[in-house]
Order: structure tokens, then sequence, then C-alpha cells
């Protein structure tokens, strides 16, 4: 059959097309059209058609069904998980706690917190602070600063209080 297609010239192809289009319309009674490549509209080289379907949009939370506070999800349609009465917030509710194992579980505890705490005892500093005394260069005022911040030529610390560096700069 496709090589009794392939010698009919374009025309005669339109014609057969024309044919079917018409038998189709008969069988199913709808009107349907069979596209060709010349009916397609030419996409741009960068575009491919892609064979995934188009994702739907969500609809504008407008439209959205919005839930209640107390309806939550659960297995069952219809059916929600929220309370049916109101809670009691007077005082003379009991405490269901004090009832309760757990209440006095951890008085049991004592004896293995004993073990696991150890020897509380705090690390001595044996490192020495770093703390220096040396004499501003500009008022001559002596500060106990760290050693980091004093820059040394030689022997001789040259040091600046940070007055006189504002001092300095304005």
């Amino acid at each position: 059959m496709k090589n009794n297609l392939n010698q009919l010239s374009v025309e005669d192809l339109q014609k057969v097309q024309s044919y079917i289009e018409e038998l189709v319309s008969e069988k199913l009674g709808v009107p349907e059209k069979i596209e060709t490549k010349e009916d397609q509209p030419e996409q741009p080289h960068n575009q491919h058609q892609s064979s995934k379907p188009l994702r739907k949009r969500n609809k504008p939370s407008s439209e959205r069904k919005q839930k209640q506070p107390w309806e939550k999800r659960s297995s069952k349609p219809g059916e929600t998980l929220a309370r049916t009465e109101p809670l009691n917030i007077s005082g003379d509710r009991p405490n269901l706690f004090l009832n309760m194992k757990e209440y006095n579980e951890h008085k049991d505890d004592v004896d293995i917190d004993k073990k696991l705490a150890g020897n509380n005892v705090l690390t001595t500093r044996d490192r020495d602070p770093g703390i220096v005394e040396v004499e501003c260069k500009e008022c001559n005022n002596i500060f106990e600063v760290h050693a980091s911040v004093v820059q040394w030529e030689g022997k001789t610390p040259n040091f600046t209080c940070d007055r006189c560096l504002l001092h300095k700069k304005i």
C-alpha cells in the first residue's frame, strides 16, 4: 500500500486525504480534520516539542476551598478530627498527671544520675594570660593590655592607646 501511495502525485494525495476525512466524519458523525505538516505552525529552532503534557496550574487562592482550623486530614472523607465539645478550662478540672506513673519516675533516677555525673572538678587554667604593661608612645600613660595588641620593635614595645589613635586621626 505504501508503494501505491508513493506513486501518487501531491494533488492525488490531497484528494485521498479529503476522501478519508469525509469517511471519518460519516462514520463518527463528527467532522474531524487530519492535521498535516503544512497545517502546523513552525516552531523556532531553539524550542522543541516535548512529549510531556503541560502542567496544570493551581487555582488562585480565592477559588480554592479554605480549610478551617478544626478541619484536619483524616482517613475517612468528610470526617474531621476536631473537638465536638468545647474544652473545659475552668479551675475545677482534675490534674491527671499527678496520678500517672511518670509523675514519680524521676525520683528513682537519683542513683544513676550521680554515677553519670562523675567528678565535676573544674580544670585549672595553667596558661599565662599574656597581659603586659606598656607605655603609650604619645601620652606616656601606662596600660595593661594583651601582648598581641603590642607591636614589638626588637625589645622595645611600640604601643599607642585608643584615645591617642582617635585624636591622631581627627
